[in-house]
């Protein structure tokens, strides 16, 4: 299903507010960024173990399924809706909303599992927070976009299915 109502949100934002939402798209982009990176750089970037080596895997497929759904024109690296977004259902967000930034948790999860450290502990956490603010902040924009979104919302979990 795809809803394509496109009002453009920068035009209900006052200048100061859109700068500030801007930043924050690249402050989230940023630390994702720095997370992963530090992870994945932070032992061996071939793993070693089979459950590290699965997961990331299972990561890599969720984020190939989400990408062949999610259609080229709504990709963004940034936490902003493109003017032409459309809101997708099909595929693996019939049962989470957000399953790009599920696969990248699960992959660091792979990483970590596969060599456990301290600063790969923490980056996770730092990841996994930061995830969670820029879902959180994306969903404010498909709620005002979308005018489906909310019930979409009722029916599917964020990032792992039938459960959060």
């Amino acid at each position: 299903m795809a809803d394509k109502n496109n009002t453009d949100l920068s035009l209900k934002c006052s200048p100061g507010r859109w700068i500030y939402h801007s930043s924050m798209s690249y402050v989230y982009f940023l630390v994702q960024l720095v997370c992963m990176a530090g992870i994945i750089f932070a032992g061996d970037f071939v793993p070693d173990g089979l459950v590290g080596f699965a997961l990331i895997t299972a990561a890599a497929a969720l984020m190939v399924w989400a990408l062949l759904y999610m259609r080229l024109g709504n990709l963004h690296v940034l936490p902003e809706l493109k003017h032409k977004s459309v809101f997708v259902t099909s595929g693996p967000y019939r049962v989470i909303r957000h399953p790009m930034y599920a696969a990248s948790m699960l992959a660091m999860i792979g990483f970590l599992i596969d060599q456990p450290s301290l600063l790969r502990g923490a980056l996770l956490v730092i990841l996994v927070i930061d995830l969670y603010l820029k879902m959180l902040y994306e969903e404010r924009q498909l709620i005002q976009r979308f005018s489906s979104y909310r019930d979409y919302m009722k029916n599917t979990k964020r990032f792992i299915p039938f459960v959060f």
